[in-house]
């Protein structure tokens, strides 16, 4: 196992696909980040946080987006029969 403390920081995308080599598990990876130490949170959810929204009022929201993204999405589906 390796020793995290140890290792030396990423400082170019050369370093972190050989981290990536080194740890490789054959399994799909997906990589999110954000150049801040704040929790790793979805933009929507931190934009809701600054502004006071509660998490009811952020369902709401988010429920309408939803309805809005699929009546105004469906034209640009292939429909197939």
């Amino acid at each position: 196992m390796v020793d995290r403390k140890r290792e030396k920081p990423i400082r170019f995308v050369s370093d972190f696909v050989g981290r990536l080599r080194e740890t490789s598990t054959g399994a799909r990876r997906l990589f999110r980040g954000q150049a801040t130490k704040k929790s790793l949170l979805p933009r929507i959810v931190r934009l809701a946080k600054e502004k006071g929204i509660t998490p009811i009022q952020m369902d709401d929201i988010e429920q309408k987006m939803l309805e809005r993204f699929r009546k105004e999405s469906a034209q640009m589906l292939k429909v197939t029969s």
